[in-house]
């Protein structure tokens, strides 16, 4: 294991209490001390997102510990049940409950005859792997189990699977993806899995015409949804300009949906005097490198934004967690340049070798690195940042400007 001087890498439980948090009418109840549901809860703000799921906790004491008494687990869900509050119900094991080897999934195959509610079991505690898998898990879960058989299909509608808690930005970046459908086939978003939405319209998920995918963790969730409600998908996240108009001519094509070309030809005129006015203020100057830190689509898509239509070369890539999926795939270059998990150490070695220009990264390698000329945060972990409003993205056409306009002041 890795010496650690700021934050370890959080664990496949943080994951899931993250992406189940922000559902509101979902109800989780971890196994384990209410200590570890406490220090849960405390991320939260660091996240800059709300709780609207209710959290409960067993509690755990010596009996359960050293005796394996799990009837305190029954006993609780029994006494969530007959509130009548929740038609579905999360259980999440802790680390401790883990590690001494706790059945939950036994134990609420045990309840669930007895419960109205649904239960759904989360076992990893923590000792699975990162975060991310945690978020896949949650999502494979809500597609397979939660999501209600559809018997009308709204093409107007679409729902939005990878927004998570743990995507920094999420609020405006999710704004700017609903202006974009919007404004470009007329078309609005009915769920998205799972900031802002709740149980019920995860349920009603498979109502909707088809899904977008922004995150590679919501792969295994699309294919479900199309093969038990024959929804489509498409999966990309749109960073920069061109990568915006790609992104909506990729669903244009995936779906047979007309663009609106009055609003692309005017977002193309935009992007033309963006880059003219870049590409002037650059003249003569020095080529700019880049290093890009955070979850995998946002380094993939970014570095793509930088390097082919700014022509500023990453020089160092690093995603925030492990390469826990399938449907991460890389060619050679981004083999070489895309690292997974590397330590703080290994980190801060590339940056001193690389010596980058801009740096788009999280708080913390921020804070261990203090040199570069351009240095914005696009990815958690969070210390210290506020995010209070819908209108600043780092996706889309808006999100593109805000990042060069950022880069063109820095500099």
């Amino acid at each position: 294991m890795s010496l650690y001087k700021f934050l370890p890498l959080p664990s496949d439980r943080m994951g899931v209490l993250w992406a189940l948090s922000s559902l509101k009418g979902a109800c989780i109840l971890e196994y384990g001390p209410a200590g570890t549901t406490h220090y849960g809860i405390e991320s939260y703000g660091k996240l800059n997102m709300d709780l609207a799921a209710s959290l409960f906790t067993t509690g755990i004491d010596e009996e359960d510990v050293i005796m394996g008494d799990s009837g305190r687990l029954a006993a609780t869900l029994l006494e969530i049940d007959q509130r009548g509050e929740f038609a579905h119900i999360f259980v999440v094991a802790s680390s401790v409950s883990s590690i001494i080897g706790t059945d939950i999934v036994a134990i609420c195959k045990e309840v669930q005859p007895s419960c109205r509610a649904k239960l759904h079991c989360f076992a990893g505690g923590g000792l699975k792997g990162s975060y991310n898998l945690g978020v896949r898990e949650v999502l494979t879960t809500l597609a397979r189990d939660v999501v209600a058989p559809g018997e009308v299909r709204d093409s107007m509608l679409y729902n939005i699977i990878g927004s998570n808690a743990d995507c920094y930005n999420f609020a405006s970046d999710i704004a700017e993806i609903e202006r974009l459908m919007q404004s470009c086939f007329g078309l609005k978003s009915h769920a998205v899995f799972t900031t802002g939405s709740s149980i019920d319209q995860i349920s009603g998920a498979a109502t909707s015409g088809f899904n977008l995918v922004v995150r590679a963790e919501g792969l295994e969730a699309a294919k479900i949804l199309k093969e038990k409600y024959g929804q489509d998908y498409y999966y990309g996240l749109p960073y920069g300009y061109q990568g915006t108009q790609q992104w909506l001519r990729g669903i244009a094509s995936k779906f047979g949906l007309q663009i609106m070309a009055p609003y692309l030809d005017s977002e193309t005129q935009n992007q033309k005097n963006h880059l003219l006015r870049w590409r002037f203020l650059r003249r003569g100057s020095k080529p700019l490198t880049a290093a890009i830190a955070g979850n995998f689509d946002l380094v993939l898509n970014l570095s793509r934004f930088l390097e082919q239509e700014l022509d500023i070369k990453t020089v160092a890539a690093f995603v925030n967690h492990e390469r826990s999926s399938e449907h991460i795939v890389l060619d050679e270059a981004q083999k070489d340049l895309i690292k997974f998990n590397p330590s703080e150490q290994a980190k801060l070695d590339a940056l001193t070798a690389a010596d980058p220009d801009i740096i788009l990264a999280d708080a913390v390698l921020l804070k261990m690195y203090q040199k570069g000329k351009v240095r914005l945060q696009v990815s958690h972990p969070n210390l210290q940042r506020i995010l209070l409003t819908r209108h600043q993205p780092l996706v889309g056409f808006n999100g593109a400007g805000s990042i060069l306009e950022e880069i063109v002041n820095r500099l």
